[in-house]
Parts: C-alpha cells; sequence; structure tokens
C-alpha cells in the first residue's frame, strides 16, 4: 500500500481482503510525491506517486535488512517486516500492518540456524550511548524461571547469543537488558516479550504465526517439471499432521 508524508493512506491504494480472505496490503510505504531519478535522463530527478513507487521502497527495506544479516530466509525478511510496521498490533485492509521502518526492521532479533542449535541476532542502533558489557539476554523456556547471560558483541553493532540444545517445539521468552553510559537501565522490548518455538525461525513480538517446522512434508515432486517431454503434468503428494492421505 501507499501513503503520504504524513503517514495517511492514499486515494489510489487497494483495500482488502484479498480475494482468499487475507489482509489486503501487508504493508505500506511512502507512494506519494516520491522524489527520485528521472527516467531516460542522466542527471534529473522528478517526483512520482503510486504503489509502484512503494513497492520498491519496501524492497529497499527488505535489501538492507538482509545487507545486515545474509543469513536471513525469505519467510524471515516477510515476518520481520511485518512485526515492525507500524500497525503490526492490530493490522487491517487499510493500511495492513502498518508503515515499514528500516531501522526497527534491523533491530528486531533474529535467529540462524547454527552447529545443531540456533544463533540469535541483536542489534541496538537507536540508542548510540549503549555500554556493550552489560547487554545481557534474559531467556525462559516452556514458563520457567528467566535465566540471564551475557551476549557477544562484535565490536560494532551486532549482539549474539546461542541458545542451549532444546528439543523442538518447546517454547522460548526472551527480552534484553542494558545500561547507557549513564547507567540507566532500559528493557527491550519495553512491552510483552519476544518469543519463539524452538526448531522454528521466526521470531514473533506483536503477532501471532503459526509453527511452520512440523506441519506438513512435501515428497519429491514427479516427474521432473523440468524435463517436459516426460509429461505434461507435475504431481506433489502432501502429508500433514493427523492427515493419512
Amino acid at each position: 500500500g501507499a501513503v503520504n508524508n504524513e503517514n495517511q493512506v492514499a486515494s489510489f491504494s487497494s483495500h482488502g481482503p484479498s480475494y482468499d480472505g487475507r489482509i489486503k496490503p501487508d504493508v505500506v510505504t511512502r507512494g506519494v510525491g516520491v522524489y527520485g531519478a528521472a527516467a531516460g535522463n542522466f542527471s534529473g530527478y522528478t517526483t512520482a506517486s503510486g504503489t509502484s513507487v512503494a513497492a520498491p521502497i519496501a524492497s529497499g527495506v527488505a535489501a538492507l535488512l538482509l545487507s545486515a544479516y545474509p543469513h536471513l530466509k525469505n519467510t524471515q525478511v516477510r515476518i520481520i517486516l511485518i512485526e515492525t510496521a507500524d500497525n503490526s498490533s492490530s493490522p487491517n485492509n487499510e493500511r495492513g500492518y502498518g508503515l515499514l521502518s528500516a531501522v526497527k526492521a534491523i533491530e528486531f532479533p533474529n535467529l540462524d540456524a547454527s552447529d545443531g542449535t540456533f544463533l540469535l541476532n541483536k542489534m541496538f542502533i537507536t540508542d548510540e550511548n549503549i555500554n556493550p558489557q552489560t547487554v545481557t539476554i534474559n531467556y525462559s523456556i516452556n514458563g520457567f524461571d528467566f535465566i540471564q547471560e551475557e551476549m557477544e558483541f562484535d565490536g560494532n553493532l551486532k549482539y549474539s547469543f546461542k541458545f542451549p540444545y532444546l528439543f523442538n517445539d518447546e517454547l522460548v521468552e526472551f527480552y534484553f537488558t542494558y545500561l547507557n553510559n549513564d547507567d540507566t537501565t532500559f528493557i527491550n522490548p519495553e512491552n510483552g516479550n519476544y518469543k519463539f518455538y524452538y526448531g522454528s525461525l521466526d521470531i514473533s513480538l506483536n503477532t501471532e504465526f503459526e509453527k511452520t517446522f512440523t506441519d506438513y512434508v512435501v515428497s519429491e515432486p514427479y516427474p521432473n517439471p523440468f524435463n517436459p517431454a516426460q509429461s505434461t503434468f507435475t504431481s506433489i503428494s502432501i502429508k500433514s499432521l493427523g492427515n493419512e492421505n
């Protein structure tokens, strides 16, 4: 979707729901009076409007996120963009999950599968006075008491923590604490906890996502879809939990 510089939805921005009942649009970015390079001109600039102008801004935010974290899967990028948009706690069919923020997206924690467990990554960009030696993660497994651990700092912006080996489907909730140079304590997030199910790469805060790591198994497609000489159609067998067919 497209908004103007006051975050108001543009008159031409399409509303939802989608044909199959999903929230539409997913997110919004500025798409009214956007300043950019003029086509067919090596040095000219112009303004343009449209969802076709808003879409590349969303793509640019995704590119920045992948630049900071090259390990992210496309599904993780989508979830992070949705989670950090400004309407994520109450999405609707006018502005979806809300206005994208590159800073909030990069600051949102993410997971990387590493050596049989999961490496948590986190950046703090908006607080320049953070004391790196005081950054901790506080995590709980299946609702038990929170455990506090120091996070590893890369000397630049990125903090990381490798979770212990757990069983798939165990619920992990966590939050961060740190001090600034004035010894003021900060908690991130300010409200609620981040959470994910061990075995999944999807972290949620304001929204609920389905667990995707044990729901179904997709067999190898046959015949080979890239060999049209074998057949004019492709069959894919899917077996979901609780379904014998």
